[in-house]
């Protein structure tokens, strides 16, 4: 049996931002302790490669004690609060560079898949989302915990 692997398999570039992105934050720190907050993606041995190199991983943002990234899905605006009360510096992978990147200086927190929801309202679509309320991707994506 022949298999054929197409030309653009691969991860998506959202997840190849993140993952380059973070090997980046962590040959450039000075500090030596670099945080991501969740998985980065949801790819084990990418996550446990991350880990080999020095990233520390953490489920909240009270376990961290420096640089701490921002996982390809997002996180709610609350986090980016809460890491500015803990002089927390945040390296968010999640963003879209160019265009959005400005969005980000002037203050708005906004990932690049709440953006893209935002745009889905805008162009009066409806959104339908299934998925567990608790799950990271839905979390980054309605930047809220749904109870």
């Amino acid at each position: 049996m022949e298999i054929i692997v197409g030309k653009t398999a691969g991860f998506c570039y959202g997840v190849n931002r993140a993952v380059e992105g973070s090997k980046k934050i962590l040959k450039e720190s000075k500090e030596g302790n670099i945080y991501c907050l969740g998985e980065i993606v949801h790819n084990k041995t990418v996550v446990d490669e991350l880990k080999k190199e020095g990233i520390k991983f953490i489920n909240k943002i009270e376990e961290a004690k420096g640089t701490t990234i921002i996982r390809a899905h997002g996180v709610p605006k609350e986090i980016y609060k809460e890491a500015e009360n803990k002089k927390i510096e945040l390296k968010d992978t999640s963003l879209i560079r160019c265009e959005l990147t400005s969005l980000h200086h002037k203050g708005l927190d906004v990932s690049s898949c709440q953006i893209q929801g935002a745009l889905f309202d805008l162009q009066s679509l409806k959104n339908l989302v299934i998925n567990d309320f608790q799950a990271v991707d839905l979390i980054g994506i309605l930047g809220v915990k749904v109870k």
